[in-house]
Formats: C-alpha cells, structure tokens, sequence
C-alpha cells in the first residue's frame, strides 16, 4: 500500500516538479524552490520543525541523510539558501536544468581547498545561506566529512551554523521510492566562529551534527 500510495505521489510531484520548472525558467525566480519544498511536503503528508535561529549571511552546514533534506531546509529557511552541490548532479537533464537556473554552485568530488577557491570566484556578487552538505553521501557507511566549507566561510569571514536534520531517514531512507508520512525536526545549532586550526574546527562542527 505504502508502495502504491509513493508512485502515486512521485507522479503528482513530477508534474508539480515540471510546473516550478517552467515558471522558474520564465521569471528566474529563485525563491520559487521554498513554494515548491513546502508543496512536496505537503502532498507527502510530511510536516517539517524548525528549532533555533540561523544568521541570514552564514555557511550552513547539515548532516544528510535524505532526498527530504534539501525540501526540509528550504522550508524551514526564509532566506536565499546558495546550495553547493556534486558536479555529477548537473548530469540529469531535468535536474540540472533547475539547479543552473536555481544557481546551485557544482563543486568536484575531493579537493575541498581547491573547491573552496573556484568558490569564491562564483560567490563574490551572491547574498544569501551557502549550504552544504559536508558528508556528501545519504549511504552511512561511505561518508566522509569534507572541510572545503570550513575554508570556505574563514576566506569569506562567515560564521558557520551546524545544522542536525531529523527525521528524514524515517519518511524517506535511500535506495526506495517509497516516502511515508512523518515529521522532520531542523536544528539549528549555535554559531561557530571558523579561527584557529580547520581540523579542530571540522571536528567541531562533525559533532554538532550528528
């Protein structure tokens, strides 16, 4: 029944998915991915919590553990959120078509100073969150903590907000289609100031959110 009940709704989303799409390519609306974050979850039946408070200038960065995390910060989000995404991503059609047109940031797998540095020269003239997912991977067993955020945020003087999701593994783990109905909790963690050594800083942040 859960299985049903999922196609059903991914083909609702698709069509939903496709409507955002065109609007965004007419008006170039970039804050048209909360309306449709909010609406995804809606249909889904999935209700999304916000607790603490995040700077409007800062580097979020969030554990990942779902497709769902992506919707769950941009709902609970009011300001532009900048996402850094995996360059590999830009190869789907539909969604790499939305995400240039969103002005998501591709950045290459490994490397993280040399990703923060062709940061910098994409970001000098954008206002807004930058978002990252530091462990890159929804699969457990393969993460591994990337620090190009931490030099990221000393180079552009941001403080950095750890941000822990929870609840998106449950209403939607990876490898199934299938999305059940739930609640998603967003903590935002206090701020932290990236000087000193960026590996204590890194384990700092790695703490926070798991």
């Amino acid at each position: 029944m859960c299985l049903l009940r999922s196609l059903f709704l991914w083909v609702v989303v698709f069509f939903v998915t496709i409507f955002y799409i065109l609007k965004l390519l007419w008006t170039k609306d970039v804050l048209l991915i909360k309306k449709w974050a909010k609406l995804v979850c809606f249909i889904f039946g999935v209700k999304v919590e916000k607790r603490g408070q995040i700077a409007s200038r800062c580097v979020c960065m969030a554990n990942h553990e779902s497709y769902f995390d992506i919707m769950a910060m941009e709902t609970v989000i009011q300001d532009r959120c900048i996402w850094i995404a995996k360059q590999e991503l830009f190869k789907n059609p539909v969604l790499g078509t939305a995400m240039k047109n969103l002005d998501v940031i591709p950045v290459k797998r490994g490397a993280p100073k040399n990703n923060a540095i062709s940061l910098l020269k994409a970001i000098k003239k954008r206002k807004g969150i930058f978002m990252i997912f530091p462990e890159g991977s929804r699969i457990k067993e393969k993460k591994a903590f990337s620090k190009g955020g931490i030099f990221l945020a000393q180079k552009l003087n941001l403080p950095i907000i750890p941000a822990k999701i929870e609840g998106t593994r449950e209403i939607m783990p990876p490898g199934t289609i299938v999305v059940r109905k739930g609640k998603i909790i967003v903590h935002f963690k206090e701020k932290i100031i990236p000087q000193g050594n960026i590996d204590e800083i890194a384990e700092r942040v790695h703490e926070e959110i798991l």
